[in-house]
């Protein structure tokens, strides 16, 4: 008789728990490995996916309610000064060194210069036309941005903080080019602040070139009169020592006092000189009015707006979310995890939960228990 051979027993399988949230390994004491990483993530991948999905949506939505911007640009170069002033030419002359160039003939001055209050509380106190949906708007740029309705004082500090936003200036280290940038809402309103900027910069430095000239023309005025007074002293100087020594060839004393009062004159003659070319040239430098910057190439009207860069925008919002989302998802399992390792601690948490929501709903509940807790305790004391 063959006894049947018997199968041996089914293992027993080990139940996965679908709600754990941290593996048995990490809660074993093995430490959180990369496959533990994963399984988080993959567990909690529809709120992650969701939470990305929605920030870049909210961001896209953004990006299309951002106002159209467009841009043109302008190159110009500053005519420097004169490549010394008179006074600082005057002083080589006779060896002495009075500094540098002049500092308001830079780059970065003209940077900080654009910038500034003096040139765009101009610029946006000019009349501007531009064509909109509603007709063709007409007036200055305070207007425009809404800054009328605020109070005079504030108009300044408000406007100018608005256009700084669209005005923008770069320098070529190399060429000493300037590049303007200018946005607007329309192309022509663009070109119309691009080329009120560069009226405004060359009538603040053709003003300032012939206020520095005409100090420096009424010194040369003054110094070019004692130097013509010191002029006559050393001729009459030689005059009258030519009446006086006639012969005076024979005598070494006589030579040597000669050619003293030869070379006073000529010094003094060369100075006069100098300060008589200098004071012409300051005042030929005092009434022109040439313009000193060069524009390279015009602001042109732009075809297209500028590109709200909104395909990037919106995937690093999405990059956002899912970071956010995964820190979500981590923040979860722990939570979780703690609950099964506590529950006490996890009652107390949901019960002080609860009572500071209630809390917040009836502001005067505190105060009374408050009240209630000193009488409680004042009862016990009297007992």
């Amino acid at each position: 008789m063959t006894v049947p051979r018997q199968r041996p027993p089914d293992p027993q399988t080990v139940p996965i728990s679908r709600d754990a949230d941290i593996p048995e390994t990490a809660r074993a004491g093995g430490g959180i490995t990369v496959v533990d990483i994963f399984s988080v993530l993959l567990r909690y991948r529809v709120m992650i996916v969701l939470i990305g999905l929605l920030l870049a949506l909210k961001t896209g939505i953004d990006v299309m309610r951002l106002p159209r911007f467009y841009s043109t640009e302008a190159e110009f170069m500053p005519q420097g000064a004169r490549g010394q002033s008179q006074l600082a030419g005057l002083a080589h002359q006779f060896g002495i060194n009075v500094g540098g160039g002049d500092a308001g003939d830079t780059p970065q001055f003209y940077m900080d210069l654009i910038k500034s209050r003096l040139i765009l509380g101009e610029v946006a106190r000019k009349q501007y036309q531009m064509r909109t949906d509603s007709g063709v708007f007409s007036g200055t740029l305070i207007k425009l941005f809404g800054g009328s309705r605020l109070p005079l004082p504030a108009q300044g500090p408000y406007i100018v903080a608005r256009m700084k936003n669209l005005v923008d200036v770069q320098a070529s280290p190399k060429t000493g080019v300037m590049t303007l940038t200018v946005r607007a809402s329309t192309p022509d309103m663009a070109v119309q602040i691009a080329n009120n900027v560069l009226t405004e910069v060359n009538t603040f430095n053709l003003n300032r070139r012939q206020q520095t000239a005409a100090g420096e023309r009424a010194f040369m005025e003054g110094r070019e009169a004692e130097a013509l007074s010191e002029l006559r002293d050393a001729e009459g100087n030689l005059q009258s020592f030519l009446t006086q020594n006639r012969d005076f060839a024979r005598s070494p004393t006589l030579q040597l006092e000669y050619s003293r009062l030869t070379r006073a004159v000529d010094m003094r003659q060369t100075l006069y000189t100098s300060l008589a070319s200098a004071y012409e040239q300051a005042r030929i430098e005092e009434v022109r009015d040439l313009p000193v910057i060069t524009v390279l190439a015009p602001p042109e009207a732009p075809l297209v707006p500028e590109s709200k860069k909104g395909a990037r925008k919106v995937l690093f919002a999405l990059i956002i979310g899912l970071v956010i989302g995964a820190m979500v998802a981590f923040a979860r399992a722990g939570l979780a995890a703690s609950t099964r390792g506590h529950p006490n601690d996890i009652a107390e948490f949901d019960r002080l939960k609860s009572e500071t929501f209630g809390d917040l709903k009836h502001p005067w509940r505190p105060i009374v228990r408050l009240f209630s807790g000193k009488r409680r305790s004042r009862a016990g004391t009297a007992a």
